[in-house]
């Protein structure tokens, strides 16, 4: 009776199989799944990019009677400053006072945007295009 439990035992466990886990695999998306074993192409990207500049922009700026700027991407406002206001060094993203703009990459793990900076008369002194980088904090320094 001892092998037979055996023997019932062993057939039983051998024809288990385990499970594999689908999911995101990458480290960067915003579902990620750390269980996952194979990507099952469900992954969802977001990223961050911010657009500052230094004290030489913000000096010739003043110089040139320019007071205020306003930042668009994709033809949306996203925010504005004083043109005496001016960074250092490179801002993070979302800092305090910086001028920070939110993608949804979707699935797609990059991607990008138009941006304009206007005067407070509308002129056009930046524009051109911002690359997005899933889970990643882009800059983009604004120079003359």
């Amino acid at each position: 009776m001892k092998y037979l439990f055996f023997a019932l035992f062993i057939m039983l466990t051998s024809c288990y199989e385990e499970e594999t886990i689908y999911g995101c695999t990458d480290l960067s998306s915003i579902n990620y799944n750390p269980l996952a074993e194979i990507n099952d192409g469900t992954c969802l990207y977001t990223a961050d990019a911010v657009i500052w500049y230094g004290q030489s922009v913000s000096a010739f700026l003043q110089s040139n009677g320019i007071t205020s700027l306003r930042f668009y991407v994709d033809g949306n406002l996203i925010g504005s400053s004083a043109s005496n206001v001016f960074w250092t060094g490179q801002p993070t993203c979302n800092q305090n006072g910086s001028i920070t703009v939110f993608k949804d990459l979707e699935s797609s793990s990059s991607g990008f945007a138009n941006y304009s900076v206007l005067d407070q008369f509308g002129n056009s002194y930046w524009s051109g295009t911002l690359m997005f980088n899933g889970g990643r904090c882009s800059a983009l320094q604004l120079t003359l």
